[in-house]
């Protein structure tokens, strides 16, 4: 895929990849590709895919988890309890 953005779309249900939506440039993405995705979340289509949540004191896990490539979604740090 090269210089192209990861940023996919994902069914929860089966954790399948559908589709690269957002190409990537020099610049970065453009104010439309932006408005796109919003779009996106908006209408309920995109949504991240979290892989684990850490509490503060724990974040140095949560780093090495996503260093060492184990991660498949986002990793969340709770700043405080029941955030």
């Amino acid at each position: 895929m090269g210089s192209m953005l990861r940023l996919s779309a994902v069914n929860p249900l089966v954790r399948q990849r559908l589709r690269p939506i957002l190409p990537s440039a020099p610049a970065g993405p453009t104010h439309e590709d932006l408005l796109a995705v919003t779009a996106l979340i908006e209408a309920d289509k995109l949504r991240p895919v979290v892989d684990r949540t850490y509490r503060l004191e724990d974040t140095a896990q949560g780093v090495r988890h996503m260093e060492e490539g184990h991660a498949r979604g986002k990793a969340v740090v709770r700043v405080a309890e029941g955030a």
